[in-house]
């Protein structure tokens, strides 16, 4: 892993990373053919991608007049975007242990290649928000969006398909107010 971050004064921040993991017995979702979800360990995976993350305040005391609410508040803006790419490492003598299955063969469970599962390829989020500095008072309007994904692995030789999520587009409001 690799990263470089920048700072600037007040509370600013640009960072830029990149990854490689290659994980030793993931675990993993997968279907059998009565529609059962269990879970087993695939021998490897290798996970690779990139994260960018900027954040930014701007002061609202020019804005008001010294009787207005914003005067004391400061919009609060974060962003941050990852790209990730997965796969699994099977090979055909590979072992696996599944419990109450006839099979030790991980390619019976996995395919090489694959994405791991619950793996999106893009990951955004940013956050809009007026925040007071001085006291806990926060209003954060939240978007985040994440693309398709397998939560479930369908097994090579059943001829089930792997089950996919599309979480989409979330839209999230959050408001701290201290008393």
């Amino acid at each position: 892993e690799a990263r470089y971050e920048w700072y600037s004064p007040p509370q600013q921040q640009i960072s830029a990373g990149v990854f490689y993991k290659n994980i030793k017995n993931p675990i993993e979702a997968f279907v059998s053919g009565d529609q059962t979800t269990s879970f087993a360990n695939a021998p490897k995976a290798d996970l690779y991608g990139v994260e960018l993350e900027a954040s930014k305040h701007f002061d609202l005391a020019d804005i008001g007049s010294g009787g207005d609410s914003l005067t004391a508040r400061r919009l609060a803006v974060q962003a941050n975007y990852t790209f990730s790419k997965s796969e699994l490492k099977v090979s055909p003598n590979d072992p696996v242990a599944v419990f109450a299955s006839s099979s030790s063969r991980a390619d019976d469970f996995f395919r090489d290649g694959a994405p791991l599962t619950g793996q999106s390829d893009h990951v955004v989020n940013l956050e809009v928000g007026l925040e007071n500095p001085e006291r806990l008072s926060q209003q954060t309007l939240m978007v985040s969006y994440a693309s398709k994904r397998v939560t479930s692995r369908g097994l090579p030789n059943s001829g089930q398909p792997d089950i996919f999520a599309y979480p989409g587009l979330r839209l999230d409001f959050v408001a701290r107010e201290g008393v």
